[in-house]
């Protein structure tokens, strides 16, 4: 059986791409049988679109460092836009056969786990600079000085977001990512440099369920 720290992407890019293109096509007639919404399911096509793209232009023989710097930023996004998916969706779906997660080309269901819970403490988290458009969040559960995730969690759900004014709830932060280790690096876009984002983090199990929602945290874009 798959364990729960298996990390099942291919890091080879070739490979990559070859996976995303077996993904996609194994999980499109399904994504209303298996409840995976229209959006999330476009994120993943988007981002592996713009990735096999990228991936050509880098292994073009005039390619330079840029292109492969590019095709980096968008295999991560593309990395992040499956393992959301896949660990809210699909790992634990009772819907979907192990035979079906095989075809996909992701972890088996462990029917043997020992049960799991909803998360239960919060997530304290440090956000730094990392470098230009780019936010650095540190991150441990609460009463726990190990960098290693509780036993049953997957991640750490990021809410954060571009806010003229401070938010009152982590639900008015509109943007998601699963951060599966820390620290986590946030990405953000052209012209949004020297605004202030906001940020609160919640556990999540394998299951896809969250738990408390830590404080909002604020800092500016570089």
């Amino acid at each position: 059986m798959a364990s729960k720290k298996e990390y099942y992407l291919p890091k080879k890019y070739p490979l990559l791409v070859a996976w995303y293109i077996n993904f996609v096509d194994k999980l499109a007639p399904n994504i209303s049988k298996w409840g995976v919404p229209e959006d999330e399911f476009e994120e993943i096509r988007v981002t592996g679109d713009r990735f096999n793209l990228a991936q050509r232009k880098a292994e073009l023989p005039n390619a330079g460092k840029a292109d492969r710097i590019d095709r980096n930023e968008k295999a991560n996004a593309f990395r992040k836009a499956v393992q959301y998916v896949v660990n809210a969706h699909l790992r634990y779906n009772k819907a979907i056969t192990n035979e079906e997660r095989i075809a996909l080309g992701i972890p088996v269901m462990d029917t043997t786990r020992t049960p799991i819970g909803i998360p239960t403490t919060i997530i304290l988290f440090i956000l730094s600079v990392l470098s230009f458009r780019q936010i650095r969040i540190d991150f441990r559960s609460e009463g726990n000085d190990s960098k290693a995730l509780p036993y049953g969690d997957n991640g750490a759900v990021i809410a954060y977001d571009i806010c003229d004014t401070p938010p009152e709830t982590h639900k008015e932060l509109t943007r998601r990512e699963l951060a599966t280790r820390t620290p986590h690096t946030l990405n953000f876009e052209e012209g949004e440099s020297g605004k202030k984002a906001y940020v609160s983090i919640a556990r999540q199990n394998e299951k896809g369920q969250t738990g408390p929602w830590s404080p909002i945290q604020s800092i500016i874009v570089p």
